[in-house]
């Protein structure tokens, strides 16, 4: 075999067929352990007690049996705090002292071989018993050394291919009948240590058609315990560490270079199922691929915190992972995992009814800043969801628990608050192309509370990283979802590990640089309802940015951003709803609110928000009573800045400084507003209160707004407007209302959409054409067909549109002049000049975006000063001294710029193509049949054996043909799906036995009777005694491997002496009236003629040497004459 590099491998394969069982006897129980049982890790017990119990780390048996234990394996305990509280009483096993503890090791030693290969999955199982020996796997510090549990490891290997097998573990209820199964142990759902094939430290392993299931850690598993166990003792750091743990927490000597990283290892084309923790399970790798395989079922349905089909290791380093053409369906947390890794390319893969999450990526301990998710199809399944929380006793989720949610897609960086990206880093993510089904967040848990349904969710949480992000042309369906994209940027620049404190060494006010290039385009939307988080502060679709920093915080007064960076786009998007809910549900835990449909809040230096087809069906406020908490459909908002005050403690170089200044950065932002088309269907208060429509409402921006439009389908309360609008464009509402039934009305102030800063001229059609509409995909799941396969049911038909391109034109209303530039009339540019005017070449994203700065009467960079004296989460009093320079600011759009949008009319509706994916979950067996095969017997003439006599040359025996099915059958029915025939092979060739003996076999006799007068009836005579005659018969006997006979045949039969024909008299005369008496014997009873063969007759076989048989002939005849007189000697004494 080769690797990527072409570099070869040569050596010793080796071949498995049929059931190979790695034994593994059932352990015994050492002691119990009594560990804390709740959502956290299990921990040792500190301080607390049971009565009759010395040791809550080490319990007896004897103790045990004392305790109060349910069936879950749950007990009570008294805390250090006097607390009674439920702890988990976990047995911990030792190996029997005569019991087997196997497994299939190919490590260094074993250089020379380079795979293991089987009949394929089913046909060649590796077998073996769930038996876990010692302390359970550490999932606090994830530093376990569990090689010796997996079935088959493969350690310290480059180039090896595992191959067409199976590997089934067998549960402790299953192998032995206990109670304990050893795959689920409640409260503690990372109890396994038992891999199915664990690929340590190796290199170019490749995995290929191979079933893995039973494992209560993960079926296949790659990692690196060189990196990952705890064996490295450090003065000072109280006990042994691992590597990786010395890495992360800077210890000195220890750096990046000290980790062993397995590369280019593969899993093709394989199914792992019915795992406890993953399916797949990888750290410390790069250039992974996973690729053609099927992952289901993986995790306990009773719990939620383990089930992946494919994960990283959380705090592991991997770096080239690629998920491609899988499928992944009902785990029982998350379908693709990734909790640490860095170049991730996640593609045409299928997730249908995971639990909690169809594709996750983030990271936690090192940087991740490259992200690909696309044309992946992820299903949700309402059915499968938690019903209870298995790590509480009352079983009711916490507030905002990940299992009262369903999320399709999360994208998060730096989830632990690490800052693991550098100063100048640049990060790519993109999610394109998937589709994402089947949306539904109703129902509620058993203890009644509501669930969630997410379909997208970003969280950018580098405050260095400067990223693009493309979200563009996903599709999603579905009856219900609360959010359709929230995308959460924080800037926060926190202390190492934790969110709470803040990092103001590199910025005063804690904040990186906020917000990257952000792409939210061409992305299609149609759900019956959506709901948004109104109680989390949450839009159905957000764009959020944290421009200021609680955690700094002087007299309420909070540090602020005063940066800006890139841009947000919302372009092209069809958002079609039915109902569409802006209030808090009843019954939802947290704020009880409204909140816009859309809602973005940036640092961005622009927003264009343009050509997009907003339909948001019948809509609902049942929380606005009055005007106040009344929320418009959309809310556009910049980066408001901080209020400078001198009674805030601010100190400004200029004195030009009025009594109450305005929030600084207010007034800066651009926003462009232009070509869209939003709808209703209707809209509705709380108890039917009659209020006007907010349709659209922007703060602190600088609004250029044209060619907008809205329509109602039914009639509505609108505010009338005032013929002015306020510096930034907004519309000034009246208190007076009206009743109207808008229809496509275009740059209507009623609505907030009115002209701004466009030429008010008419756009000019720059060109008009036909275009082909593409059809769209459509793809349904279908459990009848096999994961990983599909088929075209219903051909796409292409439509036609005609397009309408118009270009229209930058047009600053108010102007001042100063500096011989026309700057616009608000904001800091009222109180202070601006200079070095300047196009933003370096941000093409936005078309004739214009920077400055802000001048004081003495020509310098207006800067404002002030230090914060704030108490942190810790209690402990900082201080840092902010200054904010008013320097290389957006301060609007040059003039003339040509912004573009198009008018479209569809002539000819396309015609939806129809896939039928599958998601039907399997598993191999072997059916193995087994048939005799009879053996020849071939005869060789020898002249120097006598006649009649032979001699066993091969012994031999029937042979067995083996015939070798693999049935798939239904991973959850056990249906049989296909079944083919694997083999057909002797696998024990037939082995010819062959043995002649010589019997000495009696004549029966013949018997003759004669009527005979002179004799009363029912009187007998023997006249002649019959007189068995004797002969000599060879037999050819055949025989098995045990000696026993299998056929037989005559092969000669001489005989000896005739037999002697017996000859009865039987009378026929009347009786008289005396009795006469007969000489002779009389016989009153029938004789028995059958005689049988006699029991001792000798057999004789032939073994090369003459036999006299006369000595047997003699013998036959000297018992004969004893017989005779015998009888007549006990005639006499009769007589007498």
């Amino acid at each position: 075999m080769a690797d990527p590099s072409g570099t070869r491998y040569t050596g010793v394969a080796v071949k498995l067929s049929g059931i190979v069982n790695i034994a593994r006897d059932r352990g015994e129980i050492d002691h119990y352990e009594i560990l804390t049982y709740g959502s956290g890790v299990p921990m040792p017990i500190r301080g607390g007690k049971i009565d009759g119990v010395q040791n809550l780390a080490h319990v007896t048996k004897e103790e045990y049996k004392n305790l109060t234990v349910d069936a879950d394996g749950l007990t009570r305990y008294v805390s250090s705090n006097n607390e009674t509280l439920t702890g988990i009483a976990l047995p911990i096993y030792r190996k029997r002292e005569d019991g087997l503890f196997n497994q299939i090791k190919v490590g260094s030693e074993h250089s020379n071989v380079t795979g293991i290969f089987g009949d394929g999955p089913g046909t060649t199982v590796l077998k073996n018993n769930l038996v876990q020996l010692g302390k359970p796997w550490d999932s606090n510090e994830n530093d376990t050394d569990n090689r010796d549990h997996a079935v088959l490891l493969v350690e310290n290997q480059n180039g090896f291919v595992i191959k067409n097998l199976s590997v089934s573990i067998q549960n402790l209820k299953e192998a032995f009948g206990e109670t304990h199964d050893g795959f689920y142990v409640k409260g503690m759902p990372y109890y396994g240590k038992v891999d199915g094939i664990l690929v340590n430290d190796s290199d170019n392993v490749t995995i290929d058609s191979v079933e893995s299931s039973g494992a209560n850690k993960a079926g296949l598993r790659f990692g690196s315990s060189h990196n990952s166990v705890s064996n490295i003792l450090l003065p000072g750091w109280g006990r042994p560490r691992s590597i990786s743990n010395l890495i992360s927490n800077k210890a000195p000597g220890y750096t990046f270079d000290n980790l062993n990283l397995g590369e280019n290892n593969k899993v093709l084309n394989s199914n792992t199922h019915n795992n406890r923790v993953a399916g797949v399970q990888f750290s410390y790798q790069t250039n992974i691929l996973i690729e053609g395989t099927t992952t289901s079922e993986n995790g306990h349905k009773l719990n939620g915190s383990t089930g992946y089909g494919f994960a990283s290791e959380a705090g592991s380093y991997n770096n080239g992972i690629v998920f491609r053409n899988n499928t992944s369906t009902y785990n029982y947390r998350k379908g693709l995992d990734i909790h640490d890794g860095d170049r991730i390319l996640i593609e045409n893969n299928v997730s249908y009814g995971d639990r909690l999450l169809g594709i996750s990526v983030y990271n936690r301990n090192f940087k991740m800043e490259n992200v690909i998710i696309r044309n992946n199809i992820i299903t949700q399944d309402k059915t499968n969801r938690l019903a209870k929380d298995d790590l509480k006793v009352d079983g009711k989720f916490s507030h905002g628990h990940d299992y009262l949610q369903y999320e399709a897609i999360h994208l998060q960086t730096n989830e632990k608050s690490q800052d693991l990206s550098e100063i100048g880093s640049v990060g790519y993510f993109e999610i394109s192309n998937n589709r994402i089904q089947n949306l539904d967040s109703s129902g509620r848990t058993a203890t009644n509370q509501d669930y969630n349904t997410n379909a997208i969710l970003v969280r950018m949480q580098e405050p260095y990283l400067n990223y693009v992000l493309n979200i563009k042309n996903n599709r999603i369906t579905g009856h219900s979802a609360n959010d359709i994209l929230k995308m959460i940027n924080s800037s926060n620049d926190n202390i190492k590990g934790t969110s709470t404190l803040s990092e103001t060494n590199k910025f005063a006010n804690g904040l990186g640089y906020g917000s990257g290039s952000i792409n939210i385009s061409g992305n299609k939307v149609e759900l019956d309802e959506l709901y948004g988080d109104p109680n989390k502060d949450l839009s159905a679709i957000t764009i959020a940015e944290s421009t200021i920093n609680p955690n700094v915080t002087d007299q309420k007064l909070r540090a602020a951003q005063d940066k800006f960076r890139s841009s947000v786009t919302f372009e092209n998007n069809d958002i079609k709803i039915k109902k569409t809910f802006m209030s808090t549900r009843p019954g939802i835990i947290g704020k009880q609110k409204n909140m816009p449909v859309i809602s973005i809040t940036t640092n961005s230096e622009a927003i264009l928000f343009k050509d997009n087809n907003l339909d948001f069906g019948e809509v609902t406020q049942t929380l606005a009573k009055n005007i106040a908490p009344l929320s418009p459909l959309i809310s556009l908002n910049g980066n408001n800045g901080t209020l400078i005050q001198p009674g805030l403690g601010f100190n400004a170089n200029t004195s030009r400084t009025p009594s109450n200044l305005p929030n600084t950065l207010s007034r800066t932002q651009p926003l462009v507003f232009l070509g869209n088309d939003i709808k209703i269907s209707g809209i509705s208060y709380a108890n039917n209160i009659d209020l006007p429509l907010r349709v659209l409402e922007t703060s602190h921006l600088v609004r250029y707004t044209n060619n907008n439009t809205f329509t109602s389908d039914s009639e509505i309360t609108a505010s009338v407007t005032d013929t002015k609008t306020d510096p930034l464009g907004n519309s000034i509402y009246t208190s007076s209302t009206e009743r109207v039934t808008p229809s496509k009305e275009k740059n209507r102030s009623q609505f907030n959409m009115g002209i701004s800063r466009f030429s008010t001229a008419s756009p000019i059609l720059l060109d008009s054409k036909e275009e082909v509409v593409p059809y769209d995909t459509v793809y349904i799941n279908d459990n009848t067909i096999a994961a990983g396969t599909s088929f075209e049911k219903t051909p796409g038909r292409e439509g036609k549109k005609i397009v309408d391109n118009y270009t229209t034109s930058i047009y600053n209303s108010v102007y001042e002049k100063s500096s011989d530039t026309d700057i616009l009339n608000y904001g800091l540019r009222f109180f202070y000049s601006t200079a070095n005017i300047r196009e933003a070449t370096d941000n093409d994203r936005v078309p004739g975006l214009i920077r400055a700065d802000y001048l004081t009467t003495n020509n310098e960079i207006m800067t404002a000063t002030k230090t914060y004296n704030y108490t942190d989460t810790k209690k402990e009093t900082k201080s840092t001294e902010m200054i904010y320079r008013y320097e290389n600011l957006p301060i609007g759009l040059k003039n003339n710029t040509e912004y573009r949008y198009t008018n479209e009319t569809i002539s000819t509706q396309p015609q939806n193509r129809v896939i039928h994916v599958g998601t039907r979950t399997s598993k191999s067996i072997g059916n193995f049949e087994y048939f005799d095969i009879d053996f020849e017997t071939e005869y060789i003439n020898d002249n120097s054996i006598p006649t009649g006599n032979s001699i066993i040359k091969n012994p031999g025996a029937k042979g067995i043909r083996t015939v070798v099915y693999r049935e798939i059958r239904d991973n959850n029915t056990n249906e049989l799906i296909s079944r083919e025939l694997v083999s057909d092979n002797i696998t024990t060739k037939p082995v010819i036995i062959t043995v002649k003996r010589t019997v000495e076999e009696s004549i029966p006799f013949t018997i003759r009777t004669i009527n005979d007068n002179d004799l009363a009836v029912g009187i007998q005579l023997v006249a002649t005694s019959g007189k068995p005659g004797s002969r000599m018969v060879v037999y050819e006997d055949t025989l098995n491997t045990q000696g026993n006979i299998i056929s037989s045949k005559i092969i000669s039969s001489i005989i000896i002496t005739e037999p002697v024909e017996q000859i009865i008299r039987i009378g026929v005369k009347q009786p008289f009236s005396n009795t006469n008496k007969i000489d002779g014997d009389i016989i009153k009873q029938n004789i028995d003629t059958n005689l049988p063969p006699r029991k001792n007759a000798k057999v004789l076989y032939n073994t090369g040497e003459k036999v006299n048989n006369s000595i047997s002939i003699i013998g036959i005849l000297m018992l004969f004459v004893g017989a005779v007189l015998k009888m007549f000697s006990r005639k006499k004494k009769e007589r007498k």
